[in-house]
């Protein structure tokens, strides 16, 4: 692992620290480094894009600021980062993913990749309008998206999508 990624880890898993996932349980630094891994699976080498996977929900969820990241990284890591902290509406979040350059669009397509297995999984502890919301805009621009981006990303977050879509229909 080179310094950028480890540093990136170490600086995630310092702003994390104490956090959960919806489950209460997991902690959720699992979740970065299951996004930087599903990069890794995929072929993706670039260190700055697997350093933004580490740090892609920092700003949004943390006390850490972009000017922290960009003090602490490369510009490009902060501007990945940037795009992806959602700090405004669903349809306007939306709007910036769509328009945003392919190194964010590719870290985002892993989050929802994550974000839908983790759902598939288990998703009785979070609301049903979020688990519904999450399957219309996966079907609105993610998997559009995802389908540009990486095909192999595509199939992943498919995959996902389907099993989480089922579970929600068989209720």
């Amino acid at each position: 692992m080179t310094n950028l990624l480890e540093n990136a880890k170490k600086f995630a898993g310092k702003f994390h620290k104490g956090q959960y996932r919806k489950d209460g349980v997991t902690p959720y630094i699992t979740h970065p480094a299951a996004v930087a891994h599903i990069l890794e699976q995929t072929g993706v080498t670039d260190q700055e894009i697997l350093a933004a996977a580490w740090l892609h929900d920092v700003v949004e969820d943390t006390s850490a600021t972009l000017e922290d990241i960009l003090n602490s990284f490369t510009q490009r890591v902060a501007g990945i980062v940037e795009v992806l902290t959602r700090n405004c509406d669903r349809e306007t979040y939306k709007t910036r993913i769509l328009n945003a350059g392919y190194d964010a669009q590719l870290v985002k397509i892993a989050d929802m990749v994550h974000n839908c297995s983790d759902i598939a999984k288990d998703y009785s502890q979070l609301p049903r309008t979020m688990v519904e919301t999450k399957i219309k805009d996966c079907e609105a621009i993610y998997l559009i998206l995802a389908e540009r981006v990486s095909k192999h990303l595509y199939h992943q977050l498919r995959t996902s999508y389907e099993r989480v879509k089922d579970r929600v229909m068989e209720e």
